[in-house]
């Protein structure tokens, strides 16, 4: 897959907010893969979501983005 993605000669920032779901661990490396600098929020997975639910359709759940 990774092979397949070409973003450009520019170097991404990425702010990945995991909100300690599942998919914390992997996104990270996936993005470092595409070859972006990444800087990860709450890529622990922890059930009890301890910073925010993981619904990005919810404005309050993304102010640690902005």
């Amino acid at each position: 897959l990774l092979s397949k993605i070409a973003l450009g000669p520019r170097k991404l920032t990425v702010v990945a907010d995991s909100g300690n779901g599942t998919a914390g661990p992997w996104v990270g490396p996936f993005l470092e893969g595409l070859g972006c600098n990444v800087i990860s929020l709450y890529d622990e997975p922890d059930g009890s979501f301890p910073n925010h639910h993981p619904d990005p359709q919810k404005r309050e759940n993304l102010r640690s983005l902005a």
